[in-house]
């Protein structure tokens, strides 16, 4: 850092910065890399400036991708898809699934409510998880936890009763579940959620409604970002936190479940320790996988965390972003690797009315 400006070697330098207003960046002219086209070297990056707005209010978001304001938006809500088709044919919108699941965690320690592995059963059957993603998200995976769908994720078979009844929105269960646990009805459950994004807010709406509905009592707490995961982070949120997190690789989702020395680890579970260290040390790798199909199954059955939506998300940007074919990242955490090459066909805007 030099003042308050980062100094970095990529394809744009910053040129400012507005809170709560966004970005601007101008080319680089001493970038390293050009590309070549049809025979001809090229320096890049092609555009002189680019402005990144920050658009807290989704409707807004919406109305500036709408009205051109916007020449690319990657993060769109599937369920604005068919009335963007609708007011907006010439706009172009790739679906993908998002590389982010929103799960809710539970603070299962000792001395903590949640420490009761029937509560979190019980709460789990009282969601329609399916009702709330396609009301939210219009459409998401309810099923892809605690790890990605692969060669770990245990198939219909191999599945078991105990833990397909947690997906079966089930409220007279649940609140049976709960009296036979011997639930504090006059208990108000914090649930604990980022100011940012809207739809972590939506959900902690929507989940106490569906709690309130079997007489739990509940309460939304809005929090920044960044006290959100500081609560996850030092383990003292109070009944449940709710947040976005990648569909886990093995060895990342691992540790975070049953590793008690793990920081962001909130559950008290011997027994899935115990089975993280035999898989640690099992060689075997047929052996090794069904190992970890079993750790997922009593994680899952355990309501350590439970998953609410991988949901789908649209790419929206218009027929002028040349060099742009919808692509979201580059790699993990490589965001924008296409920003090098974009560039705008102005004849082409000005001809749409824009």
């Amino acid at each position: 850092m030099t003042g308050e400006m980062p100094l970095a070697p990529g394809h744009f330098i910053i040129t400012g910065y507005t809170t709560g207003a966004g970005c601007t960046y101008k080319r680089n002219p001493t970038y390293w890399r050009k590309t070549i086209i049809n025979g001809k070297e090229y320096q890049i990056p092609f555009i002189d400036e680019l402005v990144l707005p920050i658009i807290p209010d989704e409707a807004t978001r919406i109305a500036a991708l709408r009205t051109a304001k916007v020449d690319l938006w990657w993060i769109v809500p599937y369920i604005y898809k068919e009335s963007l088709e609708e007011t907006n044919p010439d706009l172009i919108a790739t679906e993908y699934l998002s590389g982010l699941v929103t799960r809710v965690r539970f603070n299962g320690l000792p001395g903590y409510k949640f420490h009761n592995t029937e509560f979190r059963r019980a709460l789990m059957i009282a969601l329609d998880n399916d009702a709330i993603a396609e009301s939210i998200f219009g459409k998401g995976l309810t099923r892809n936890y605690p790890w990605a769908p692969g060669p770990y994720y245990p198939s219909p078979e191999e599945t078991r009763e105990s833990v397909e009844v947690l997906f079966s929105y089930n409220p007279e269960l649940a609140k049976q579940m709960l009296v036979d646990a011997g639930w504090d009805w006059n208990y108000v459950i914090d649930i604990d959620c980022g100011a940012y994004p809207q739809w972590d807010i939506d959900l902690s709406t929507m989940m106490k409604a569906y709690w309130e509905d079997i007489g739990v009592k509940a309460n939304v707490v809005v929090r920044s970002g960044a006290a959100a995961q500081a609560q996850i982070r030092s383990q003292t949120f109070k009944d449940i936190v709710i947040h976005a997190s990648g569909p886990k690789a093995v060895y990342m989702a691992l540790p975070s479940y049953a590793d008690p020395n793990v920081q962001a680890a909130t559950q008290d579970d011997p027994t899935a320790y115990e089975m993280l260290l035999e898989i640690q040390s099992e060689m075997d790798p047929v052996k090794r996988t069904k190992m970890v199909k079993e750790l997922g199954l009593h994680v899952t059955e355990q309501a350590n965390a439970m998953m609410l939506v991988h949901w789908y998300g649209l790419n929206c940007y218009w027929p002028w972003l040349k060099n742009f074919y919808g692509e979201f990242e580059g790699g993990s955490e490589y965001f924008m690797p296409w920003a090098s090459t974009l560039w705008i066909d102005q004849e082409l805007k000005n001809s749409m009315g824009y």
